[in-house]
């Protein structure tokens, strides 16, 4: 089974400029959001975003207990074109620094928020058929070796969706801007949440990082305020 997720990804500008340290009203705020417009419509027109999960029962020899011996696996993945990562490295490279800068990390924002939602969704899909799911992993990241990327990327098959995605001699991902992840889903697996962990997290400076986990980035807010990381940095 394969599903394809439309997330919204439309919370990324204030993602964004929380990370730049802009405050309304000032003269680099309004400088961002006037370069917010461009960007937004290239993002629009040329990111064409492509996320989902894969639910497969067959076995796969991924060398991790908690995945192999899961009665499900369940890849996740978050991808876009090539050309719009190439787009802001023009810009950069024309000295457009603080459009290209926002390009880029409006990708990233983006790509974030769709595997975001696309863990909630396989997370309610494995629910609804009885099962928990393991702890997320990543090829390369920990225990799963990056040989595992191939697999991974199999588990959804020759569809049009996919057919752009590959991977290079050194078995990373193409496009580069992707996210490729896999979870185990088994009846006797707790219940547990998929949001982003801060404790499992290795970027102790992110901006995002929530309190009482290693360094605290020099953004980090405490108590009900306090945000959520934004995964892992490209």
């Amino acid at each position: 089974m394969i599903e394809w997720v439309q997330a919204d990804t439309s919370g990324w500008p204030e993602r964004l400029f929380h990370r730049l340290r802009l405050r309304p009203e000032t003269a680099a705020w309004e400088q961002a959001r006037q370069a917010l417009e461009s960007v937004a419509g290239l993002l629009e027109q040329q990111m064409h975003l492509v996320s989902g999960y894969a639910v497969c029962r067959q076995p796969m020899c991924l060398g991790v207990q908690e995945l192999d011996g899961a009665a499900w696996r369940v890849v996740c993945l978050c991808s876009c074109s090539e050309a719009v990562g190439a787009m802001a490295g023009e810009l950069l490279a024309k000295g457009d620094y603080l459009e290209g800068y926002m390009l880029s990390e409006g990708i990233n924002e983006r790509i974030f928020q769709a595997s975001e939602e696309v863990s909630r969704r396989a997370a309610r899909e494995m629910a609804r058929r009885g099962c928990g799911l393991s702890r997320r992993y990543s090829p390369g990241e920990g225990t799963l070796d990056l040989s595992c990327q191939k697999t991974l990327l199999e588990a959804f098959g020759d569809v049009p969706e996919v057919r752009g995605i590959t991977l290079t001699p050194g078995l990373m991902l193409r496009p580069e801007r992707s996210m490729l992840y896999v979870f185990g889903a088994d009846p006797d697996y707790p219940r547990r949440s998929v949001e982003h962990d801060c404790g499992m997290c290795p970027r102790e400076g992110c901006l995002y990082r929530r309190t009482g986990f290693g360094k605290m980035g020099t953004g980090t807010k405490t108590g009900p305020e306090e945000r959520k990381c934004t995964e892992y940095a490209w």
